[in-house]
């Protein structure tokens, strides 16, 4: 049409937009287990937290940041750098030190910034693990709950008596009150 005459089609044109670049396979990474502590540790004595890093992608990861938390208090990072090629594990890493009270404590690790960049899948980049710091093995009468419980809760208690082991007889009374937990 000329110039100053506009006309109007109803076709579309038929275009494809093809985005390329990295894919949710290639960049993932994670926690793979917590090594250190497996289980009950001994209070008042200092012990490393240790980790196992994944490479579960197919990009080979030469840096990343391993967070992790202390009863959700977060502590300081580590940096990882090295070469992590696609399905290869790296560790123990040391993240840190603890020296704990008696009690039970959860330890939460997660991986972070790999390669200076996001994770696109995040649903596997973390390992959690609840264990006790056992003053001794136990033996006598414990209070679960109350005003001065040895045991906050029921969980407690048999994360404490299979984590620390007994000694002798072993008798737990649970203060009144509502205890709303699942056991294992």
């Amino acid at each position: 049409t000329a110039p100053g005459n506009p006309t109007t089609s109803s076709n579309r044109p038929n275009m494809q937009l093809v985005i390329e670049g990295v894919s949710s396979l290639d960049r993932d990474m994670g926690v793979s287990q917590i090594l250190n502590p497996t289980g009950g540790v001994l209070a008042n004595s200092s012990f490393p937290v240790q980790v196992e890093i994944e490479n579960f992608g197919t990009d080979t990861i030469t840096s990343a940041t391993v967070n992790w938390t202390l009863d959700g208090v977060l502590q300081s990072p580590y940096s990882w750098t090295g070469t992590l090629y696609q399905d290869s594990t790296d560790g123990p890493l040391t993240l840190g030190n603890l020296n704990l009270s008696a009690g039970a404590y959860t330890l939460k690790a997660w991986t972070d910034s790999m390669n200076g960049s996001f994770d696109f899948n995040t649903a596997n980049d973390t390992s959690q693990l609840y264990f006790f710091s056992c003053a001794n093995l136990l033996s006598g009468t414990y209070t679960i709950g109350g005003t001065n419980p040895d045991f906050n809760t029921i969980n407690d208690a048999l994360l404490g008596l299979t984590q620390c082991g007994i000694s002798g007889p072993v008798t737990f009374n649970i203060a009144s009150g509502t205890y709303n937990e699942q056991l294992y």
